[in-house]
């Protein structure tokens, strides 16, 4: 539950798809997909303040009513860190 006044942070760090979903898990644990329709649920009945902080490549398509979203790309580009990994 938040309250009026309260904020919440959420950041999301890992893997965003050009599909709109964001992977969680990897390195031998199972992964999971979370849809931005699913966390727009979790908070929508939220009255304080939702802040969502994304790494994630594709990470602008995450943009909602629900939140104020901080996001590394537009919704249709790669992070930043990926293409130096592919740069490089």
């Amino acid at each position: 539950m938040l309250s009026a006044g309260e904020t919440l942070v959420i950041v999301l760090v890992e893997h965003g798809e050009n599909d709109g979903s964001f992977t969680v898990g990897g390195d031998g644990r199972q992964n999971v997909s979370i849809q931005k329709e699913e966390l727009e649920q979790s908070v929508g009945q939220a009255k304080g303040d939702v802040l969502v902080i994304i790494t994630a490549c594709y990470s602008g398509s995450w943009m909602s009513d629900h939140w104020t979203l901080l996001a590394a790309t537009r919704p249709d580009e790669e992070a930043p860190s990926v293409k130096s990994k592919v740069a490089g």
